[in-house]
């Protein structure tokens, strides 16, 4: 015994180096680690910092290519009703012009004073001129008599005479003496008719250059191109660049394959590296474009990484000194950051959209009530009126809020309340009879409805009662893809609003072309209004809008 103890405590000193030796390692091994780790910890925040920098980049680019195409397609919405209304004029001049002579169209000056009359309606036109088919001024708001002017050998004249196109277009400001100007052209007679001259409207870009400042000024860079290049109109305006895109520009390869669509090119005019997007105004050969430079989008980009330098500087220290303690710590805390970031995102987006949905609807709605003022205060409407057709449309979005269904109207619940709404304006001996089955649209297209079932019920429960008593039957019923609506009252059958050429029957047709929709009246027992229009928008209106 007393050896093997001996054993023991000489073999025991033995070990005590090696344990040395190997936790000695261990310190040097971790002294060797922890550069590394602290090396990790300033990393990961700088890491972090650039994919959100980048991912950042990302969101700013597909940003920009929705607010690009959500404001391209307001702006050709608005274009195209412009250019309708042009292509109206055009049409009721040709009118009232068909049965004259050039000579006579020369000499008249009761269709000067008209011209004028017509010219002054219309902040955006600037002159209507009248060309016979040699070229020949004949006619002008602007002066009378007219000098001599000899127009034929201008683009957009030799256009309508050897080609087969209704309208051609232009810069006709150089026509008249007049730089900042283009022109609309229509050829008279109608394409299947020989050629006979023109009715031409100089427009001014002023008037689009004001609506663009007040609706969208900011960065972006608007414009109005015809399909061979030439600049229309631009805005922010600038005289000292090209008026024409160069030949080898995107936007031709663009407009060749599709009419719509979204490119990013350095601009051939004036060097800036932009997004654009592009559409064609309905069947004008006209482009509308709108973009946002390159360098806008980096201001953005920067502005927001600024932000984030915010941030991360101080989490940068705070995971310095976590990561010589914590490490896990550092996980947990990254984990909940990208939560936040996340969370945040997508309250943005889900902000974002509604934003983008409210201002959609008020300026739509917008619109319609300042056409509607515009256009009762020409046939000297009273102001109750206006409030009635603002109250219907004001209904259709108390519905939608109270049934919390923001995309679509149910026409049937909409139909009673309007005449529950209307009651205190209507006598109480009229009766209503309703069939109404359930028929839902998209909000869009319930507010053409709505204008319309109001003045229609308005007018039969003012006009076709003189005693003060009857029954007012409405129905509703959905057949396919159409939806027919049927107002019949049994009345004296007689409605001088009906057979006449009220306000209201201008608006009830003016609406229903906006529906696409088909209206008769027949008189039977009384009056019956029928409209039959299809459920959703037709295809080419949706492309013209």
């Amino acid at each position: 015994m007393p050896q093997r103890r001996g054993a023991m405590s000489r073999r025991l000193p033995s070990s005590r180096p090696h344990d040395r030796a190997r936790g000695l390692r261990r310190v040097l091994r971790a002294d060797r680690l922890l550069p590394q780790l602290l090396l990790l910890a300033v990393m990961t925040p700088i890491l972090v910092f650039a994919f959100a920098a980048y991912r950042d980049w990302r969101n700013i680019e597909a940003e920009a290519s929705d607010r690009i195409v959500h404001v391209r397609d307001a702006l050709t919405e608005h274009a195209v009703r412009v250019f309708k209304t042009h292509r109206l004029v055009a049409l009721a001049l040709h009118d009232r012009i068909a049965l004259m002579t050039w000579d006579a169209i020369a000499g008249s000056l009761d269709l000067h004073g008209h011209l004028q009359a017509l010219a002054a309606d219309f902040p955006e036109l600037r002159a209507i001129w009248l060309i016979d088919g040699s070229g020949q001024l004949r006619a002008s708001s602007r002066e009378f008599p007219v000098p001599r002017s000899d127009l034929s050998e201008y683009r957009w004249f030799e256009e309508l005479r050897n080609g087969t196109g209704n309208v051609a277009v232009g810069r006709g400001g150089e026509a008249f003496g007049e730089d900042d100007y283009f022109t609309i052209a229509f050829r008279r007679g109608g394409s299947g008719a020989a050629f006979d001259g023109a009715i031409a409207l100089a427009i001014s870009p002023r008037y689009f250059r004001a609506f663009y400042s007040s609706a969208y000024p900011d960065d972006g860079l608007i414009a109005l191109v015809h399909e061979d290049g030439s600049l229309l109109l631009r805005y922010p305006r600038d005289p000292s660049l090209p008026r024409r895109l160069a030949p080898d520009s995107e936007f031709f390869a663009r407009t060749a394959s599709s009419p719509t669509g979204l490119f990013a090119q350095v601009s051939t005019i004036d060097g800036a590296s932009r997004l654009y997007g592009y559409a064609r105004i309905g069947e004008m050969p006209i482009y509308l474009g709108f973009a946002l430079g390159h360098a806008e989008l980096l201001r953005l980009w920067r502005m927001r990484l600024h932000a984030y330098g915010i941030y991360f500087i101080p989490a940068g220290v705070a995971l310095l000194l976590l990561a010589l303690h914590a490490w896990r710590s550092h996980r947990d805390l990254e984990d909940m950051v990208d939560t936040r970031t996340a969370a945040l995102s997508d309250a943005i987006a889900e902000k974002n959209q509604l934003l983008k949905e409210v201002h959609h609807r008020v300026k739509n709605n917008m619109q319609i009530i300042s056409s509607l003022i515009r256009m009762q205060e020409r046939v000297q409407t009273s102001p109750e009126e206006t409030i009635r057709r603002v109250q219907a449309m004001a209904l259709v979005h108390d519905l939608i809020y109270s049934h919390d269904a923001f995309a679509s109207v149910d026409l049937a619940a909409y139909s009673r309340r309007l005449i529950e709404s209307m009651r205190g304006t209507i006598s109480a001996d009229i009766a209503f009879d309703f069939r109404l089955e359930p028929v839902t649209v998209a909000l869009d297209r319930a507010m053409p409805f709505a204008l319309i079932l109001s003045e229609v019920v308005t007018n039969a429960s003012r006009h076709a009662f003189p005693e003060g008593r009857g029954v007012v039957a409405i129905a509703l019923a959905r057949s396919g893809d159409t939806i027919e609506l049927c107002v019949h009252d049994d009345g004296q059958g007689f409605n001088a609003e009906v057979d006449g050429r009220g306000f209201g029957m201008r608006l009830v047709k003016s609406l229903a072309v906006q529906l696409g929709a088909e209206i008769a009246f027949a008189r039977e027992n009384g009056t019956t209004f029928r409209m039959i229009f299809p459920v959703e928008q037709p295809a080419r209106e949706v492309a013209e809008s």
